[in-house]
């Protein structure tokens, strides 16, 4: 969409922040099992012992990170019906007969 990047959080200033977040949640957990499942299938810890994530701060940054999404998808919702509305019309303008003079 070509839209610029106005997110001012400490550390999600980019787009390549906001990237580099997910990178880095997926080098933890690629497949979304570790913070589900406390072991994996053979009865492992599913994580390195004494692994800490500070739930709040996470929390607060997935907090602002949802936000911008949610405003992205309305956003995409608002191009989406404005294109459908032109495509509307110029369907409309191009089935009108042609006066012939």
């Amino acid at each position: 969409m070509e839209w610029e990047w106005d997110f001012e959080l400490i550390g999600l200033r980019s787009f390549d922040d906001f990237a580099d977040l997910i990178k880095e949640i997926e080098k933890i957990d690629p497949q979304s099992y570790c913070f589900r499942y406390p072991v994996n299938t053979t009865g492992e810890a599913a994580l390195p012992q004494h692994f800490v994530v500070n739930v709040v701060i996470f929390g607060k940054k997935m907090d602002s990170v949802l936000e911008l999404l949610s405003g992205a998808v309305t956003g995409l919702q608002d191009h989406w019906n404005d294109t459908a509305e032109v495509m509307y019309l110029l369907q409309e303008v191009l089935k009108e007969p042609k006066d012939e003079a």
